[in-house]
């Protein structure tokens, strides 16, 4: 029987969360499909994928022993990735408006994968009671320029609080400054020790605000309510209906300039044995906005993000009654 093999668009959480869509179009024809992993965070979470067949290290992986009848498919080797740097000028101008659904189902539809009916490919998890009618704040990104106050989320939380919500932060305290600073100041911490662990509290919640990390596009795709916060570079806002995405406003020149050095167009595969003990590129620079306060994410107030949880959490209630 032949099989299919696929590699997401690049090596983050967040890049396999998005390219769930081809994995389910895929595993839709009932051939046996496989994940072509590009990180310790990919393989953590392909156990919860149905109907994958199973899953492989890119490193390890060689297409040229697949049988003739097999089909490798790289989403990195697609003109959508390799023209231009996501979010740069160059690429707003040649594909203005895009988001990255929108890249993803083009790449599918060249590769000639057809869409599944399914909405979105659900990953399997395990209810967690602790987490069952509360908002879960997803408050750690590796690239800390992505981060939103710790002030900002405890205002929010007390807002919450306010109007009979509970708020729970996850993340590894002793690898995230902001989860450990909202924890030693009193916001309550449900432990995931790991990623599985991660993706049964976030689906068993009843809703999540985060910044733009996998675990917040987990969130999204298991269809809990979520409210994202995205630096000015939004490529990766998603369109649903139970999602609301806040934007920054436009960062320092600096920082502009050195988002777009990340040169992620010309990588085609990732080969490199020891690529994912490295630090990534977005734990490689910092804002260049000295003053935390005019930061770009600072920017983003507790009222708009509180009216957008507000908004989603009416339009629960309405589609309950």
């Amino acid at each position: 029987m032949s099989s299919y093999y696929l590699s997401p668009i690049a090596q983050g959480l967040g890049d396999l969360i998005v390219s769930l869509p081809a994995l389910e179009g895929l595993i839709s024809t009932g051939m046996p499909t496989y994940l072509v992993v590009r990180g310790a965070p990919q393989k953590g979470l392909a156990r919860r994928i149905p109907g994958l067949a199973g899953s492989l290290d890119e490193v390890d992986f060689d297409p040229s022993n697949l049988s003739v009848s097999d089909r490798y498919l790289n989403m990195r080797d697609h003109k959508l990735q390799t023209q231009f740097i996501w979010g740069s000028k160059e690429f707003k101008t040649a594909y203005p408006d895009y988001c990255i659904g929108d890249v993803v189902e083009i790449i599918s539809s060249d590769l000639g994968i057809a869409k599944s009916e399914k909405k979105r490919l659900v990953l399997n998890f395990k209810p967690v009671v602790e987490a069952k009618n509360k908002v879960i704040f997803i408050a750690g990104s590796a690239g800390s320029m992505k981060c939103w106050p710790v002030e900002h989320f405890m205002q929010l939380a007390s807002s919450l609080n306010q109007i009979g919500l509970e708020c729970l932060v996850i993340g590894q305290k002793e690898k995230s400054e902001v989860v450990d600073k909202l924890c030693k100041n009193g916001l309550a911490h449900i432990e995931t020790p790991d990623l599985e662990s991660a993706v049964d509290v976030i689906s068993s919640a009843l809703m999540v605000v985060g910044v733009d990390t996998g675990l917040s596009h987990i969130a999204v795709n298991q269809g809990i309510n979520t409210v994202m916060l995205f630096r000015q570079n939004s490529i990766f806002k998603r369109r649903f209906k139970h999602l609301i995405s806040l934007s920054a406003p436009v960062c320092l020149e600096e920082c502009l300039i050195r988002e777009m050095q990340g040169d992620y167009n010309s990588l085609l595969e990732f080969r490199e044995p020891d690529q994912f003990n490295k630090p990534n590129y977005w734990q490689s620079w910092d804002c260049y906005q000295s003053d935390r306060t005019k930061r770009c994410m600072t920017q983003i107030s507790v009222e708009s993000v509180f009216t957008a949880t507000k908004e989603l959490i009416d339009r629960e209630v309405k589609l309950i009654n």
